[in-house]
């Protein structure tokens, strides 16, 4: 083969693989980006079952759909957001604060970013709350620290212009199009395939007290929306002095200056609704402190940033990423950098 036989067979290649791409994107299309109806209707009972029911029903994996429809269908006093560090936060797991929010909605997600949190404290703020405990982990002021939010890319648009902030990047059409070959949201969908049953979407299914009526690797979402982990993932989380150095979505320059002007002025647009604004920062196992790499850095300049804006912003913090602060042990974390649910009362004082 010549040079321009092998362009243009790699060119076919490539044209093929985007078009498998975007074809299974618009046709599952988990997250009824392009064509309304079934995950919305679905995301809607869903959530509607989860917060009538008493132990929480099975988790299912669209987090950012259901913690969505969650804010918009709960009036709560207080609503939390954040990563999968604040997922396990709840009332009866943290008890200190009920003295401050007679009821509560996690909003959490896995790999939470500063763009869900913008899209959450939107709803939230509009749904008239007086208190959002908003947890900040390390890569918070990091744009596309997660690119999960992109899959609701029009919410966050919409929220952007709530705060007064200035929309950025493509119009929501251009944002459908380009979604149409995100890798992410293809690999969602694929998942989403070998989760069905055919073409359907998973029954909604009620947990029992001890979730035994579910499968080993089920977790639970609480009717406040907080999780309860699987115990296949509760087995393996054995509490260890030395865990593995990873850094978890952290890079330089850890702190983007104009993520942190933005978010000075999304707080001041919550607080003007006379919304108590609270910082949360989940701790760190000790272990990851005698890790070299990227985490540490990356944890002291984002700890200072959050206690530079809490002064300047008149808020509050709960907790720390220093777990020495709260005398907490390896066997108070699941893992480097989730505390076990169990242990959660020790971070608020």
């Amino acid at each position: 083969m010549n040079m321009r036989t092998y362009f243009v067979a790699g060119t076919l290649a490539a044209t093929s693989a985007l078009g498998i791409v975007a074809a299974v994107n618009y046709l599952i299309d988990v997250n009824g980006i392009y064509r309304t109806g079934s995950l919305q209707k679905y995301t809607a009972e869903y959530v509607r079952q989860m917060r009538g029911s008493r132990f929480g029903v099975r988790h299912v994996p669209f987090d950012r759909a259901v913690k969505i429809e969650l804010a918009r269908q709960s009036s709560a006093a207080c609503y939390v957001t954040g990563s999968s560090k604040e997922m396990s936060i709840s009332l009866d797991r943290m008890p200190p604060l009920k003295e401050r929010c007679p009821s509560l909605v996690n909003l959490a997600e896995s790999g939470g970013s500063y763009e869900d949190a913008v899209t959450l404290l939107a709803i939230a703020t509009q749904r008239k709350a007086s208190s959002v405990l908003i947890g900040i982990g390390p890569w918070f002021f990091l744009l596309n620290a997660d690119k999960r939010w992109t899959e609701f890319a029009n919410d966050y648009q919409s929220a952007r212009i709530f705060f007064d902030l200035k929309p950025v990047g493509n119009s929501i059409y251009e944002e459908k199009l380009l979604n149409l070959i995100n890798g992410a949201y293809f690999v969602r969908n694929l998942e989403t395939i070998l989760r069905r049953k055919g073409n359907k979407l998973p029954p909604v299914v009620e947990a029992q007290a001890d979730g035994k009526n579910l499968a080993n690797d089920d977790p639970i979402f609480r009717p406040d929306g907080s999780i309860t982990y699987s115990r296949v993932f509760l087995e393996q989380a054995k509490p260890q002095d030395n865990v593995e150095c990873r850094d978890y979505r952290v890079k330089p320059p850890f702190v983007n200056q104009e993520v942190v002007a933005e978010f000075r002025q999304v707080v001041q647009k919550i607080q003007q609704q006379n919304i108590q604004v609270t910082f949360v920062l989940m701790p760190f196992h000790p272990g990851v402190f005698r890790c070299h790499g990227l985490t540490v850095p990356a944890v002291e300049k984002t700890e200072q940033t959050v206690t530079e804006l809490a002064a300047k912003l008149n808020a509050p913090i709960i907790g720390s990423y220093n777990p020495t602060r709260f005398e907490l042990l390896p066997a108070d974390f699941y893992d480097f950098m989730h505390v076990a649910a169990g242990s959660l009362h020790k971070i608020v004082r």
